[in-house]
């Protein structure tokens, strides 16, 4: 009975590490395109209990789990999993690179398939290398050779350089 009661927590809950593994479809149990509300019923966690959305919101917002790993931000637009930007050390992209990683090792492992393109806010020391990876986009920012961050995501929301969009009334 002890054995039963163990695994069925085991197969509820999975170890912390399976929630860790980034890969080109989302991080762990959750999957880029995912409705919201799968997405918490997966990780048994209400992300809106206390926060009442507004209608910009609604469009689209960010979600930090608590299940997940803090430094794990979750892009919601319109009810749907566009984007996962990653701030955390603890958590390998796909390929296996951390922050803190050399610019190069990126170059080594995805080979010459990289767009370069220069950081918005940091010129010429800082970049955005991404690499299409079919069903999704993988997008580093470095500053001056060293990985700062990493996201993955659909377009357009892997290109959204702070978070969502802001609508403009003019």
């Amino acid at each position: 009975m002890k054995t039963l009661l163990t695994l069925i927590v085991l197969l509820a809950f999975p170890p912390a590490s399976d929630a860790l593994e980034l890969n080109s479809k989302g991080i762990g149990n959750i999957y880029l395109s995912q409705n919201v509300k799968d997405i918490q019923k997966t990780l048994s966690e209400d992300f809106y209990k206390d926060r009442a959305l507004d209608e910009e919101e609604v469009l689209c917002h960010y979600v930090e789990p608590k299940t997940i790993k803090p430094a794990v931000n979750l892009m919601i637009e319109n009810e749907k999993l566009t984007r996962i930007d990653i701030f955390s050390e603890e958590i390998a992209s796909p390929k296996g690179l951390h922050i803190g990683d050399p610019e190069k090792l990126i170059y080594k492992l995805f080979g010459e398939d990289i767009e370069k393109r220069d950081h918005p806010y940091m010129g010429k020391d800082g970049a955005y290398l991404i690499i299409n990876l079919g069903e999704s986009t993988l997008l580093f920012e470095t500053y001056v050779g060293k990985i700062q961050s990493f996201r993955i995501g659909m377009e357009p929301a892997i290109y959204y350089i702070q978070g969502c969009p802001i609508e403009s009334n003019d």
